[in-house]
């Protein structure tokens, strides 16, 4: 009796098979990798946008409490890295009839904010209208 070695009807898989689900396996685990290790970067942004954020409405509220409203100019450093400008001048309305007598008088108020360092930095702006209670 002869014991035949190579039958076709031997399950397994082929080499060229084994090579395409190799290469399946690294395009899919490239793109889990890729998912996972923006996750830090777009977290660090986060919170740099948060601070910029935070920063942003602290200049906002102290307007009219801690700083007097009046035209100018602003900047500083914040204490986490990054700065902020805050800009005061007078609203439309306000710039074409200056000798008007106003109970309020509106002022446009622009707010800036950049925290992070220079590859994931966030920037905030905001505009807004403010009023004083008075002559300008």
């Amino acid at each position: 009796m002869r014991i035949d070695c190579f039958h076709k009807s031997q399950a397994g898989f082929t080499l060229v098979e084994i090579m395409v689900a190799f290469a399946i396996l690294g395009l899919v685990a490239g793109a889990v990798l890729s998912v996972f290790s923006s996750g830090p970067g777009r977290i660090a942004y986060a919170d740099n946008e948060r601070m910029a954020v935070v920063a942003v409405k602290s200049l906002l509220d102290e307007l009219g409490t801690e700083r007097v409203i009046e035209a100018g100019e602003w900047q500083g450093d914040l204490q986490t890295g990054g700065h902020w400008k805050l800009a005061i001048e007078p609203y439309d309305d306000a710039k074409r009839d200056p000798d008007r007598q106003r109970v309020v008088t509106p002022y446009l108020v622009r707010a800036h904010a950049t925290a992070g360092t220079a590859w994931n930095a966030a920037r905030v702006d905001i505009e807004t209208v403010r009023l004083k209670v008075g002559g300008p």
